[in-house]
């Protein structure tokens, strides 16, 4: 019996110490050449080199220290590129948010105050100063829901034209797949594409 089980326990230890790389290594990657910036705390944190390690960070910090702790990590140079941490976006139109930030805060409440066609019209009545017209030569805001104002409509051209007949303006749909322009804006596209 004693034979038995130091021959299985012998079989178990040498089934280990197989020779094929691990999943853990085939997996791992070496990052350098680039602004590594981890955005940990107040302000963005660049390190020399990072190792992921799967969907994993297995290492951040100085290149020579990585490639000791990982020598047959996948090298990639970023050759000048920045890497940055993962973002994860739930359907945000994250491309949209810089175009919002500087135009007219025409969100619902509690993100802003457009809960009617009147209070739109008046948030953009007060962000069309000449500073911001001057931004794109429009009047313009972004993220209006229908669903949520008052009304239960969209705001129409003529609602628009109540802020401004001079200058152009758009308004664009918090899903970002419908605008409204006034009469100025429609002059305008319409030129565009000589109809």
């Amino acid at each position: 019996m004693k034979q038995i089980v130091t021959f299985l326990v012998a079989l178990i230890l040498f089934s280990a110490c197989s020779k094929e790389p691990s999943k853990t290594l085939e997996s791992q990657t070496l990052y350098f050449g680039g602004d590594i910036i981890t955005m940990r705390g107040d302000k963005p944190n660049y390190m020399k080199s990072m190792v992921s390690n799967g969907d994993s960070i297995a290492f951040l910090g100085p290149l020579s220290e990585a490639e000791k702790l990982f020598p047959n990590a996948k090298k990639t140079n970023l050759d000048g590129k920045t890497l940055l941490p993962g973002f994860i976006d739930a359907h945000a139109h994250f491309a949209g948010f810089p175009s919002q930030s500087i135009g007219a805060q025409i969100l619902p409440p509690p993100d802003a105050g457009a809960n009617n066609i009147e209070s739109l019209i008046q948030i953009l009545k007060d962000w069309s100063t000449p500073e911001n017209i001057k931004l794109t030569g429009w009047i313009f805001g972004m993220g209006f829901d229908d669903s949520v104002l008052e009304e239960k409509r969209f705001p129409t051209k003529n609602d628009l034209d109540k802020v401004s007949t001079v200058h152009p303006i758009m308004i664009v749909h918090i899903s970002g797949h419908f605008c409204v322009v006034n009469s100025k804006g429609l002059e305008l596209l319409l030129s565009l594409i000589h109809i």
